[in-house]
This record gives C-alpha cells, structure tokens and sequence, in this order.
C-alpha cells in the first residue's frame, strides 16, 4: 500500500501552519516541534517535485523569516540540490579529475593527491553536508600528534578546502566549516653568502652557463657592493625593478661602481 508522503516514519505527520488570524502560510509546514519549508525544485530530467526542507526556526517568526531566506536562496541558486550529498572520498575523486585541479602545476597535483588520501582516510565514509569544524580539528590534531609540523598542516588544511569550494560551486552544500589557521614557525633565515662564495658564483657567470652571463656578473657585483656600503635601500630597489638595468644601459649604470 502507497504510503502518505505527508506521514512521518514514526507516526508524526506534517501539518500546515496558520498564522494569527488562523490562515495558511503558504510553504510553512510543521512536524512535531520542528518546521519545515516546501519548495517545488527540480529533481532532473526537466521535472520538478515539492520537497521539505528542514529550517532550525524554533518560533514562528523565525520560521516565516527562515521560510523567506530559504526561498531566496533557492532563487540564486545557493540551495543545495535535494538527496544525499556524496560522500567526501567519492567527491575527492572528482575534484581530482576537474579542470581546476588540473590546470595546476604537476607538483601541486601530485600533492594535493597525496594529501587527500590522507583526509579520505580520516573522514571514512562521511559526506559532504556531515562535515563539521569538529572534524577538520580532529584530523589537524591527529596529524600534529604524528609530529607533522604546523605548517604542512595547513597546507593539507588549504587542500581539503579545495574540495569543499569545488562542491559548493556545484551547489551540493551551501557552506563549509573553516578553521583558523594553526600558528606557524617563522622560517629560519638563510644565511648570506660569505665573499669568498660570492667569488665563485661570479666565476660561474659564463656564456656556457646562461646567456645573460655578462649583465649577470654586473648585477651580483653591483648588489655585494651596495650591502657592503651600507646602501639596502639601494639594492632593494635594484632588485625590484630588473627590467631597468639591462643590456648597454647596466654596464653604463654599473660600471663606476666597480
């Protein structure tokens, strides 16, 4: 026998909610404590089908102000398509093979690929719209347990979101959680090139090496003379702007300096 698509599994049904003056109120519906919208969307083929969305209003007004919010989303294409959502490891699969994954550089690929495998892993079988903040911070805590650093956690982090932007674009889910990023070492200073190493890379500088060797070997002097003068401001601003000092016109500039 059909089942009444209006009955609850546990017995409850919906109920048309009325308004003060005891009238409907078009697209509200209730069932038990909970309120709900109906919207007709489309379920593909060209055919469209009432569905009840679930809202978290817990008093009418914030239900009729819900129900307002819902359908304009609906409207701008931000609602997400009715039925389950896929699961994360299911969807990972996709982005993998998207034209935004792959117009990256092959390193980036090859580790964002790496990386996914390590969040289908922690996620299992959890899908797209059951994705919580709770979780992400469980993996990123799991993975620093592993004496992984900070900063290769948020570069895992900055992947997974990858994914969640990719099914958001494609209306599966409306939002994803973020997280703040965690606090990151600063990067150790690399030290300066001692004069006697400075001599030897401009011994380098040699036609058979690059074929800027000649403007090369002025520029690296011209740099280890404005640090050893004191002159910073000066360098930075050499290095800012290459394209000025080229050809004829860096010998000109270079030469009495040197």
């Amino acid at each position: 026998m059909q089942r009444n698509n209006t009955a609850s599994e546990h017995g409850a049904r919906f109920e048309r909610v009325l308004n003060s003056r005891k009238e409907k109120i078009r697209g509200l519906w209730k069932r038990g404590h909970k309120y709900y919208a109906q919207l007709r969307m489309e379920v593909g083929n060209g055919q469209t089908r009432p569905k009840m969305i679930p809202l978290q209003a817990a008093t009418l007004d914030q239900a009729r102000a819900e129900l307002e919010k819902t359908r304009t989303h609906y409207r701008e294409g931000k609602l997400p398509s009715p039925g389950h959502r896929p699961l994360f490891s299911a969807f990972a699969d996709e982005y993998l093979k998207s034209p935004i994954h792959g117009q990256k550089k092959q390193s980036t690929r090859d580790g964002e690929r790496v990386i996914l495998e390590y969040w289908k892993k922690h996620l299992g079988g959890v899908r797209l719209d059951k994705i919580t903040d709770v979780i992400v911070k469980s993996y990123r805590e799991k993975r620093l347990a592993g004496e992984v650093t900070a900063r290769t956690v948020n570069k895992e982090t900055v992947a997974f979101y990858q994914v969640l932007k990719l099914a958001n674009d494609r209306g599966l889910i409306s939002s994803f959680p973020r997280v703040r990023q965690l606090k990151q070492k600063p990067p150790a200073k690399r030290p300066l090139l001692a004069p006697e190493e400075v001599e030897r890379l401009l011994g380098h500088c040699t036609a058979d090496v690059t074929k800027n060797a000649e403007l090369l070997w002025y520029y690296l002097r011209f740099l280890v003379l404005l640090v050893s003068s004191g002159a910073a401001p000066a360098a930075r601003k050499a290095r800012q702007h290459p394209d000025r000092c080229s050809g004829q016109r860096a010998k000109k500039f270079f030469r009495p300096f040197l």
